[in-house]
């Protein structure tokens, strides 16, 4: 598989999940303590850079862990995984990325990133006015963040 026929089978499964993604990310919003600062939403890729991926919310301000853990039920808006038992939430090729002539890990998160911009206009936010921004894990991604939410 080529890089633009992955792109286009990630684009057009990613669409095909947007309301679940709205609900969630809006779900995640209802629950943030009033002490959550800012919020990092995370793309991290398998271990191996494969395909299979997890979206996570990774929140800031005073004591992470009681943030976070305020939140634990709601913090993973995505997720592929690799060994999924049954059906994995969407169906993608899953790449050996040392026979891939792109770095799958790259496009993976750039695209997911681009995803989470167009929906981060259509969630609810509660209320939260900080600033929200996605990353990929393991400096995957051709850039270092994008801003789905300016303070």
């Amino acid at each position: 598989m080529d890089e633009e026929d992955y792109c286009s089978a990630l684009k057009s499964a990613l669409a095909s999940k947007r309301e679940e993604l709205v609900i969630k990310f809006s779900t995640l919003m209802e629950h943030l303590p009033a002490k959550t600062v800012d919020i990092g939403i995370g793309i991290h890729t398998g271990q191996d850079p494969d395909g299979s991926f997890t979206v996570m919310a990774h929140l800031g301000g005073p004591d992470l862990y009681a943030l976070n853990k305020a939140v634990e039920q709601h913090r993973t808006l995505f997720e592929v995984p690799r060994n999924a038992l049954g059906k994995p939430p969407l169906e993608l090729p899953f790449l050996d990325s040392f026979d891939e002539s792109f770095e799958v890990g790259d496009v993976l998160v750039d695209e997911v990133a681009n995803w989470l911009v167009s929906v981060c206009s259509n969630v609810d936010r509660h209320g939260f006015e900080g600033p929200i921004r996605a990353y990929g894990g393991d400096a995957y991604g051709t850039k270092s963040e994008w801003i789905l939410k300016s303070a």
